[in-house]
């Protein structure tokens, strides 16, 4: 199981908006080998319309309760089964509120693209329904049945219908052999 899900660690920082580099470093406890790994990213200003980055899985936590959604389980690589589900997961953050509701109106959509920009499955912007907190989390499976192996992009669409101001966001993923 781990050769597949690997081993996730998550931790939580709070960082004012600016440019970060995170640089991660483990050591095989068996055979004492060090590995690293460095990543760029940059936290946008907290007030500004914007969407987390997705996190691409096919495994997803069972949950007890009807009511309980699905938790999706983080994971490394970015390769799927093909036949396999695979769940993405955002949350949208700075959208402004309707004057009336006082909460947002945010619609979200995607495409998955074929290595040559065909387009292999598409879903037109729907509405993402906010919590009773105004908090907006889209957990989407897409099924890849139709999927043969090869590279491909997770295209996200996602609109405050409120303001106007529209974020898209490309995700690679790969299809492997079976």
């Amino acid at each position: 199981k781990l050769r597949r899900t690997w081993y996730p660690l998550s931790r939580e920082f709070s960082l004012p908006p600016g440019g970060y580099q995170v640089k991660v470093v483990v050591r095989d406890m068996n055979g004492g080998r060090v590995g690293s790994v460095i990543h760029d990213f940059e936290v946008p200003p907290t007030g500004s319309f914007r969407v987390s980055t997705p996190i691409l899985t096919d495994t997803v936590e069972k949950t007890e309760g009807a009511a309980a959604a699905p938790k999706p389980l983080l994971q490394v690589r970015r390769s799927f089964a093909p036949g396999s589900v695979l769940y993405c997961q955002f949350g949208v953050y700075g959208a402004s509120k309707e004057a009336g509701s006082r909460m947002p109106h945010v619609t979200a959509g995607y495409e998955i693209r074929r290595a040559d920009g065909s387009v292999l499955k598409r879903a037109d912007p729907t509405p993402i329904r906010p919590t009773s907190l105004g908090a907006l989390l889209r957990l989407q499976g897409i099924s890849l049945a139709a999927a043969t192996p090869g590279e491909y992009d997770l295209l996200l669409k996602v609109k405050d219908e409120v303001s106007g101001k529209t974020v898209e966001l490309r995700e690679p993923f790969t299809v492997g052999p079976g």
